[in-house]
């Protein structure tokens, strides 16, 4: 990832991605759902806020001559140089703008399920949610439900619990912090149409990582491959499928495999012209030719 140096008269930045960039690959992804609450899509452009630190910037992201343009303005004091990179390392985290695809594309290429879909979808990079409070969350409330449910259950949550602010006579939302939902408890989750152990799950999750007990760095630091995925399953509530969905989404562990994942599977098998999805243990035996970049299949497929 390259960085023009952030101009002094804007609060705007200036990023060329690692490599062959989709954007409106990545806009098609982040359209999914209408009852997204944490970023609007329109025109081509995304916005939102992030937190960074411990200040609430208002960002809005846009594809200009080759390049992501990065505009920013603050919720709160006036931004910092500090605050403009932190705001740059937080959406190039985000959008894995640092990442080589190449060795993925040219590994891909000859492979029968995978080949057709790197040439598809060639730039698309796999967007990741930044906050492990808010990846755990997410990964709990989707949880043997359909797509649409586990939206709207995260639109309330975040209405619910989240912080709003005005920009530009706008309004936006912050995903609730662990401490908050830690604070409000298994009955205010309850009212949010989370089942009585999604809430509990959620509750312990967010307890564990607002006393310090459950961190992101502690994660990404474990030096053993698998060390993170036991440490997130040793919690109550997250499963193998969740442990790796979190690898895949937060950690950016490319050799994630949520071979659990009912959409993977239907991909697989439509890929194959099966006639049943492939157990978890086919998927492991097809997943042998992606080797490094499961991660990267997954999103794909």
């Amino acid at each position: 990832m390259k960085l023009e140096g952030i101009r002094s008269s804007e609060t705007t930045a200036v990023v060329w991605p690692n490599g062959p960039f989709a954007w409106p690959e990545v806009l098609r992804y982040l359209s999914r759902s209408d009852d997204e609450p944490l970023w609007r899509v329109t025109r081509g452009r995304v916005t939102r806020l992030v937190s960074v630190v411990e200040m609430r910037v208002w960002v809005d992201i846009a594809w200009v001559d080759g390049a992501l343009e990065i505009e920013m303005r603050s919720v709160d004091r006036p931004i910092s140089q500090a605050t403009r990179l932190a705001v740059v390392d937080h959406v190039a985290q985000w959008l894995d703008l640092t990442r080589d695809l190449s060795p993925f594309y040219q590994q891909m290429r000859d492979c029968p399920i995978l080949s057709p879909l790197v040439q598809r979808y060639a730039g698309l990079r796999l967007v990741g949610i930044v906050d492990l409070f808010e990846a755990l969350c997410w990964a709990v409330i989707g949880q043997q439900i359909n797509l649409p449910f586990a939206y709207s259950i995260k639109r309330q949550l975040v209405h619910a619990l989240g912080e709003r602010c005005q920009v530009a006579g706008e309004e936006y939302w912050l995903f609730p912090t662990a401490q908050t939902v830690a604070s409000a408890g298994v009955s205010v989750l309850r009212e949010l149409r989370l089942t009585q152990r999604k809430a509990e799950y959620i509750c312990e999750v967010a307890r564990q990582i607002a006393d310090g007990s459950l961190s992101k760095g502690e994660l990404a630091g474990l030096p053993e491959s698998g060390s993170a995925a036991a440490r997130l399953m040793s919690i109550r509530g997250i499963g193998p499928w969740t442990a790796a969905y979190v690898a895949m989404r937060c950690l950016r562990d490319l050799t994630a495999f949520p071979v659990q994942d009912v959409g993977v599977q239907q991909a697989v098998q439509n890929a194959l012209q099966l006639e049943r999805k492939p157990v978890p243990d086919k998927l492991r035996e097809l997943g042998v030719r992606w080797a490094g970049w499961e991660a990267y299949a997954t999103f794909y497929l």
